[in-house]
């Protein structure tokens, strides 16, 4: 087991367990690593040191106590336990409240390691802490340490001794570029998102990055189909020599491995004319039309009509791809008929065996696997991290953002992050303040048609009580000073309400004068009863004389003297 080149695992604390070089280990392929930075806690190993420690259950996660409740600390877990993989340890320890997990090896390498004394078998090949397909959902760093190491570390534990553990992380930033690439088949589901998310981000970091596409395929010598390729069927092409599993799980119809193969290489070929060696400098580790075309094929042609030759005619048609350049190609490269090496897809699986490449979608960075999910976000911000000090790109003004829509939203608005990167993308300013005024205005047409319906509504309903009056005539035989009975219409009796009503429209409206009359005598308006007759005849008279119109008189009860109001527009003519 050795050290890895973006991580470190030191022990601070005791001075004596402190070692220059740091503790072999092996990064876990899952969790979420400190890129640039460090974690440095107590280590905490619950077990009673008499029996390993797995934490393989939650009879075992009980076991559990923090000695310090309101400190961050890393946990020590052992190797081993029945299924129990290293994704399940590393996810019962987050749930615990770790900052992060170290896992003490159970088992010792058969060779190179003579210190080591275990009771269960040794390895020939290094651990690899491999994700196993449910490990998306884990945040924090987890190492594997040796079964050497682990047992000194937890001697000291034993005697109650405070462990201080520091894990580092760092990418190797040699230079102004960083070299990039992705792990991926013709058919893979998983990375279809990040495809169709990253093809921005490639073109917006332009020749400052190197992207390089690798794709996963099988040794069929290794699985017996060179001998025997009937025990492999339709899986694999060149006489058994690359094989890929069936898409479908129907090996009788539809999709076969060798159909997956067989794109594989085309899409090789693409690579390698329009973003490989054989492309315009200017396209070299770029490669657009590779990322079109990958992007293009899934929406047209990746279910039903995968071997279609037609669709993928179209699609590279759509794309500016030449199809017959590319045709060549995969003949030229050797082709996937017979007993015959076909050189691309014998480089893949050579770099295949070197990275072990276990899990497709994988991203590399600088040599470095990326952990954790793998969307345009969070590459970019590992990519963006591998640059020297001060070259990095205009497009790592984007890194940071909290979602790949906000990524995407800020190289479209000239590398200008979008006002946050937060989980539903970022929103300009200009966009903030837009819609607010566009609801302020939505608000205020609303408020005016509101008004309008209520004045409407207002005046309707004035008119509806002064039409059930009838208007009095004769106003001169009034103005005469006759206390007699003048020639009048009686008008019908108010409620308080309407009379408020309709004074209030009254006072709004300027056409023409309107008086009201009020008498607190329970006579007839205009004459009789206690003399408040007289006070009607005189108002009617002062009104008639400001502006002859029609006027009508209310009545009220109660004690006290008439009341006469005449209105010109919004000007008082008299009030007794």
């Amino acid at each position: 087991m050795q050290s890895s080149q973006s991580s470190r695992l030191q022990i601070q604390i005791p001075t004596e367990l402190f070692r220059s070089a740091g503790y072999e280990h092996q990064e876990a392929l899952f969790g979420i690593p400190h890129y640039g930075g460090s974690i440095a806690q107590r280590l905490v190993y619950p077990g009673d040191f008499d029996q390993p420690y797995q934490l393989c259950s939650d009879v075992d996660a009980a076991k559990f106590t923090n000695p310090n409740p309101n400190q961050p600390f890393i946990l020590l877990v052992d190797r081993g336990g029945a299924d129990c993989t290293f994704v399940s340890k590393v996810r019962r320890a987050q749930h615990l409240g770790a900052a992060g997990a170290i896992i003490a090896d159970d088992r010792c390498k058969c060779a190179g390691d003579a210190q080591c004394d275990s009771s269960v078998a040794c390895e020939q090949l290094e651990p690899i802490m491999a994700d196993d397909g449910s490990g998306a959902d884990i945040t924090i760093p987890s190492f594997l340490m040796t079964k050497t190491d682990g047992d000194l570390i937890k001697e000291h534990l034993k005697l109650k001794e405070f462990l201080q553990v520091e894990m580092t992380w760092s990418l190797p930033a040699p230079d102004d570029r960083v070299e990039w690439s992705l792990w991926t088949t013709a058919i893979d589901a998983a990375a279809a998102a990040f495809k169709g998310e990253m093809a921005d981000v490639a073109a917006a970091l332009g020749t400052h990055a190197f992207f390089t596409p690798h794709y996963t395929i099988y040794d069929g010598e290794e699985y017996g189909c060179r001998d025997d390729t009937h025990h492999c069927g339709n899986l694999c092409t060149n006489a058994g020599r690359y094989c890929n599993p069936d898409p479908d799980f129907d090996r009788d119809s539809g999709l076969s491995g060798a159909d997956v193969i067989r794109e594989t290489l085309r899409q090789k070929c693409i690579w390698l004319h329009y973003g490989g060696a054989q492309a315009p400098e200017a396209d070299q580790g770029v490669g657009i039309k590779w990322w079109s075309y990958v992007n293009k094929f899934t929406t047209l042609c990746n279910t039903d009509k995968f071997t279609d030759e037609t669709c993928v005619a179209a699609a590279m048609s759509e794309c500016g791809i030449d199809k017959t350049l590319i045709g060549r190609c995969m003949t030229d490269s050797g082709g996937l008929e017979g007993d015959i090496d076909n050189t691309l897809l014998s480089d893949e699986l050579r770099e295949k065996s070197t990275k072990s490449i276990v899990v497709t979608p994988t991203v590399y960075v600088n040599n470095v696997v990326e952990r954790g999910g793998i969307t345009a976000a969070s590459v970019l911000n590992t990519v963006c991290s591998g640059y020297a000090s001060g070259t990095e790109p205009s497009a790592c003004k984007c890194a940071g953002q909290g979602s790949s829509s906000a990524v995407r939203l800020c190289i479209s608005n000239g590398m200008r992050p979008g006002g946050g990167g937060g989980g539903g993308g970022g929103v300009s300013l200009a966009t903030v303040v837009a819609v607010v005024l566009a609801a302020a205005l939505a608000m205020s047409a609303v408020g005016l048609l509101y008004y309008r319906k209520q004045q409407a509504a207002m005046r309707d309903q004035v008119r509806g009580i002064l039409a059930e009056y009838m208007p009095l005539e004769d106003m001169d035989a009034v103005a005469g000073g006759a206390a007699a009975a003048p020639r009048r219409r009686a008008c019908r009796s108010w409620s308080p309400r309407r009379r408020r009503a309709a004074a209030a429209a009254t006072a709004t409206r300027r056409p023409r004068t309107r008086v009201w009359c009020s008498s607190s005598s329970g006579d007839g308006a205009g004459g009789g009863g206690s003399g408040s007759g007289g006070e009607f005849a005189s108002c009617a008279a002062t009104a008639a004389a400001a502006r002859r119109q029609r006027i009508c008189v209310v009545r009220s009860g109660g004690g006290g003297g008439g009341v006469c109001l005449g209105l010109r527009g919004s000007q008082a003519v008299h009030r007794m």
